[in-house]
């Protein structure tokens, strides 16, 4: 996970170091995932405090990195039962904090979940917030009851899939049966901006000012790339816009590119 912060690049990923044999079980070899993480040097040009933030036998998975001016912050994924395939609710989620180019002791946020499909973390306000996306029941056949919960407290409670939270700016998108919601942290508010979107992988950028998010949206059995934009004079949301056509070829506001 890379992100910018204070005009800064850190990175949080998984890192294996440890030798095993060629018949190694596949529980072996994720008990030796830890999270590492690093701070871009602007003046060298380089990375600097590569640290590893985790040295246990469980397995440490989806790292994500986050902060402010005040505080940065990794928070992760552990499984005691090594499995990664989502069949126990041996999950939690752990968290380190960076001060002085150290990360801090790891400290347990949340335990005894049910398999995480995702999360993320983010700065506001002074307050750290933490989403993530868990199966109620642990059954990987159903998704309907795949919810979303910011802080521990259950966001979502309806029968569609629910997953993938992820931060930008001063609010929390996840998908939510075919549609992107937008859960501002102000004041707590939820808001559809994309609708008939095929998949929950979908991406927002933004550069502090100017936001999109792009998403896969399926009419029949087509399915193209979409997008909207946040205008910064009305204050709101667009409506969805086709970056893809039939013939295969990538749209942009001002230009159209072959691919």
């Amino acid at each position: 996970d890379l992100k910018i912060i204070n005009d800064t690049a850190y990175i949080a990923w998984i890192n294996s170091d440890k030798k095993l044999s060629d018949d190694a079980e596949k529980t072996e070899i994720f008990k030796t995932w830890e999270i590492s993480a690093a701070e871009f040097d602007k003046t060298n040009k380089t990375f600097k405090n590569i640290s590893a933030v985790t040295d246990n036998a469980e397995t440490d998975m989806m790292p994500r990195i986050f902060g402010d001016n005040s505080e940065i912050s990794i928070v992760w994924v552990k499984n005691s039962s090594d499995d990664i395939f989502g069949q126990s609710n041996t999950y939690s989620i752990m968290t380190s904090t960076l001060s002085n180019g150290e990360w801090s002791d790891v400290k347990v946020y949340a335990d005894g979940l049910m398999p995480i499909d995702s999360l993320d973390g983010c700065r506001y306000g002074n307050s750290t917030y933490i989403a993530y996306a868990t199966d109620l029941d642990g059954d990987q056949t159903d998704c309907t009851d795949k919810e979303v919960y910011l802080n521990k407290k259950r966001l979502t409670d309806n029968a569609v899939l629910d997953s993938k939270p992820v931060f930008s700016n001063d609010a929390l998108y996840y998908y939510s049966g075919g549609e992107i919601v937008e859960y501002n942290l102000a004041d707590g508010s939820s808001k559809t901006v994309a609708e008939a979107v095929s998949t929950d992988r979908f991406n927002v950028i933004s550069d502090g000012k100017n936001s999109a998010i792009v998403y896969g949206s399926s009419d029949s059995l087509i399915t193209e790339l979409s997008a909207v934009m946040y205008d910064l004079e009305s204050e709101k949301w667009g409506e969805s816009i086709t970056l893809t056509d039939l013939d295969s070829d990538i749209r942009g506001s001002f230009q159209k590119t072959e691919r």
